[in-house]
Parts: C-alpha cells; sequence; structure tokens
C-alpha cells in the first residue's frame, strides 16, 4: 500500500512538551521522549514505513538539536527510512507550535504536495487505507482522523500528590449522514456547557455531536488550503494548527464574508481503532504501561531490551528501564517507569514510581507513588509517598 505519489507525510516533531516539564525539564526534547523501549518519534515513522512512505517522501521537523537529528537518522537506518527529509527550526523559539512549524516548512518549499500531518506524539494502530479511501470518496480538503482513546486502566495511578486521571476527550461536531465537519474542540478547552457558534448551527441546525473519541493528530489536507494556512497564520500569528487554526477555519467557513471559500471539511471515524497521545505525564504513564497493545501492533512482538546494568540480587517486577541505567544490589522495583541514565542505589526499594532521566535514588530510601525528577537525588534512607520531587528550574519551555 503506497500514497507516496500523492501525498508527503509529515511529522510534526518540533514540541517542547509544556505539559510535561515536571517529566523533562528543559533538557528531553518530546520526540525522545522514551515509550517502551523507543523514542516517541519512532512511533509515527514506524507507522509510515508499514504502509509502504519511503524516506524521501517523509519530512520531520525537529529542533534544532545534534541528540535530536542523531536519534532521528539512527531510527531512519533501523526502519530502512533513507533520504528522510529533516527540517529543523530554532531551539530556542518560544511557543512553537504545530502552525509555526507549517508555516516554515512551506516557505521553504519543504512541503510541496497534499500532505498527511503526524503528531510525534501519536502513538496509534492508524487505518491508513480507509483514511484515504474517504478522503477521496469526499473529494475533501481536510480530513481528520478519530478512533477511540486507549483506556485508562483502573489500576493504573499518577505518581505524586494525589489526583484523579481524566481520560482527554475531543467533542466532534458533525453534518448527519455525510459526516461533514462543523465543529471541533477539545473537552478540556469547554466549561460546562459546548456552545456552537449561531453561523454553524444555521447551515447545519441537525449537527450531530459526537465525544467518546479522540483526535489523533492525524490530518490529510490538500496543498492549496496549506497554503492558505500560509498567508493566514503571517496574518494571524496562529501557533497551533488544531488548536488554533483548524476551529478558525471551520467557524469562518459558515460566515457570509468567508462564502467565497468552498471548503469541504470531513470527519474520518473509526472507533474500532485505538490511540494514545503521549502529550502529558498520565498518558506517558499509560503508553508506558500498555506495552503488550504496543509490542503487538509496533514492534514485532518484542520490546527491545535497554544497555542497563542491573546487579545480582536486584529484584524487577512490572519495571521499564530506559538507556544506560544502573540498578544496584538488593535493590526493589515494582511498577516503575524509568527514563534514560536513572541510578538506583544499593537497597533501595521503589513502587509506583516514575524515574526521570538521570535522577538518582539513594541506598535504602523508600518511595512509593512518587514522581522524581530529572537529575534529582534522593537522600540515603530517604522515605517518600506520593510526593512530587523535583529541582526547580529557572525556565520552563513553551509547547
Amino acid at each position: 500500500m503506497v500514497y507516496e505519489s500523492k501525498v508527503q507525510a509529515v511529522v510534526l516533531a518540533a514540541g517542547r512538551g509544556s505539559r510535561m516539564t515536571q517529566l523533562l525539564g528543559t533538557t528531553v526534547p518530546k520526540c525522545l521522549v522514551p515509550v517502551c523501549g523507543n523514542p516517541l518519534v519512532y512511533y509515527p515513522l514506524k507507522s509510515l514505513e508499514a504502509v509502504g512512505f519511503r524516506g524521501k517522501d517523509i519530512l520531520v521537523i525537529i529542533q534544532d538539536r545534534d541528540d535530536v537529528r542523531r536519534a532521528l537518522l539512527s531510527i531512519a537506518d533501523r526502519l530502512g527510512l533513507s533520504g528522510l527529509d529533516i527540517l529543523t527550526v530554532p531551539e530556542d523559539s518560544e511557543d512553537f507550535g504545530t502552525a509555526e512549524s507549517i508555516r516554515i516548512a512551506l516557505s521553504s518549499k519543504k512541503i510541496t504536495r497534499d500532505a498527511l500531518l503526524i503528531s510525534c506524539d501519536t502513538i496509534a494502530d492508524i487505518p491508513f487505507r480507509e483514511l484515504f479511501d474517504f478522503h477521496e470518496i469526499k473529494e475533501s480538503e481536510l480530513t481528520t482522523l478519530f478512533v477511540s482513546p486507549l483506556q485508562i486502566p483502573e489500576n493504573v495511578k499518577l505518581p505524586g500528590p494525589k489526583s484523579k486521571i481524566k481520560q482527554e476527550r475531543d467533542i466532534v461536531g458533525v453534518k448527519p449522514g455525510t459526516n461533514n465537519l462543523v465543529y471541533m474542540a477539545s473537552e478540556a478547552d469547554c466549561e460546562e456547557e459546548v456552545k456552537l457558534p449561531v453561523s454553524t448551527l444555521k447551515s447545519c441546525p441537525h449537527t450531530k455531536i459526537l465525544t467518546g473519541l479522540v483526535d489523533t493528530h492525524v490530518y490529510l489536507i490538500k496543498n492549496s488550503l496549506l497554503n492558505r494556512l500560509l498567508a493566514a497564520t503571517s496574518e494571524r500569528n496562529f501557533i497551533s494548527f488544531k488548536g488554533e487554526f483548524m476551529p478558525f477555519l471551520i467557524q469562518n467557513h459558515f460566515l457570509p464574508d468567508f462564502s467565497e471559500y468552498t471548503f469541504k471539511f470531513y470527519a474520518c471515524i473509526e472507533p474500532k481503532y485505538r490511540c494514545v497521545r503521549v502529550n502529558s505525564i498520565p498518558s506517558f504513564a499509560l503508553a508506558n504501561k500498555s506495552g503488550d497493545w504496543i509490542k503487538d501492533v509496533f514492534l514485532n512482538g518484542v520490546i527491545p531490551k535497554s544497555k542497563c546494568k542491573i546487579a545480582r540480587g536486584s529484584k524487577l517486577w512490572g519495571t521499564t528501564l530506559g538507556e544506560q541505567c544502573v540498578v544496584e544490589e538488593k535493590a526493589k522495583l515494582t511498577n516503575v517507569i524509568a527514563m534514560d541514565g536513572v541510578v538506583i542505589k544499593a537497597g533501595a526499594t521503589v513502587e509506583g514510581c516514575i524515574l526521570s532521566s538521570h535522577s538518582i535514588i539513594g541506598a535504602n530510601s523508600v518511595l512509593k507513588e512518587c514522581l522524581v525528577g530529572p537529575k534529582y537525588q534522593i537522600p540515603a534512607e530517604g522515605r517518600f509517598t506520593n510526593e512530587q520531587l523535583s529541582v526547580m528550574e529557572e525556565a520552563y519551555f513553551g509547547d
């Protein structure tokens, strides 16, 4: 199944993870967050490779960082995506969002065809055949893909201070019978009531509102519409493609002074497929605890082993370790997610925790349901339960 003759894939991977700063600090870019033994950006590239996209037909937009480039080239080599096109954006840019990334790619002539836009934080069994066929049959200019969210198991708890995990959901308004997309919003952005614009209700008085779906952040879009984004973004300073530009475009489509445009927007709804968007600490924990599903869909049944040093006499249950971790003798880890470079000293007991990169857990310490930030050092004999432990940093990046 090959689509590259018509469509160019664009992986948006320049985000900084502003909703995950307690986990990432200011040192780890979101696209390199480890999930089941692979950097996050691996998953959209694996999805594209699996349906026949070649490296030269994929553009990846990343921060201008050597570590990100090296990781990306390593993944490309592993997946056989030679010739992968890479566009870098300045690392120190503030509030650098997806709309700005796309604008730079368009103005630098990196996007020259209709595009399949994919966010790097999307892990989904994407129904490419259904999406492309639906897009063609409807002669759509912009098609969004909605699937079922990967459900949070009852035993998944969020480390740190006690808080209820909320399942992220999107609110989608479609025209019955056609699935014309007439309204789109995140539940988190709405108040107690969903308010549809009057212009939308006049044009589509029988709008069907759907909940319980998740926007995969996979969009199939005509090049002509992308070029309108280029002009609109420069005029209105849009930062987010999904959060700002798309709602603006959908709502204004129904206004009288917007009648010169003849946009066709559709929602491709495939509830039998699943998705988790790793854009928050709860979703990071969910993804790493969904190893069986991810292993079956993306990893040929095997989660790669990390390069770690685990001493004899240590015990690990339900634990995921990043690269270059060290577990000393008689340490006990239960339901732990550890990022790269974590050191667990001798005799430490760690249960239900997330340990950020290069954190150190002191000898004979006891941690339960804690979130330990990057480079944080737990003292020997320390005792902590349901706490967020992190080094205060002077600045956090925007997403």
